[in-house]
C-alpha cells in the first residue's frame, strides 16, 4: 500500500502539508491558552490586591474608631473625677 500525503490546495506552491498546518493550528491555540491563564492570573492577582487593600483600610478604620472611643472613655472618667474633687 503506498502512503498518500493531503496537501492543501493554500499550501501546495509553499510545500506544506496538512499535518504542518495542524501543528501550526495547535501551536496557536497552546498560544491563546497561555494568554488567557496569563490574563485570568492577573485578574485574581488584582482582585487579591484589592480585597488586601479593603481588609487593611478596614482595619485602619476599626484601630482609629477603638483609639476614639478609647479617648472619650478617658476624658469622660477625668471629667467625673473633677467633679467629685469639687
Amino acid at each position: 500500500m503506498i502512503e498518500t500525503r493531503v496537501v492543501h490546495p493554500a499550501l501546495a506552491h509553499h510545500g506544506k502539508d496538512l499535518e504542518g498546518l495542524v501543528d501550526h493550528s495547535l501551536r496557536v491555540v497552546a498560544r491563546r491558552e497561555t494568554a488567557a491563564t496569563k490574563q485570568k492570573k492577573q485578574k485574581k492577582q488584582k482582585k487579591q490586591k484589592k480585597q488586601k487593600k479593603q481588609k487593611k483600610q478596614k482595619k485602619q478604620k476599626k484601630q482609629k474608631k477603638q483609639k476614639k472611643q478609647k479617648k472619650q472613655k478617658k476624658q469622660k472618667k477625668q471629667k467625673k473625677q473633677k467633679k467629685q474633687k469639687k
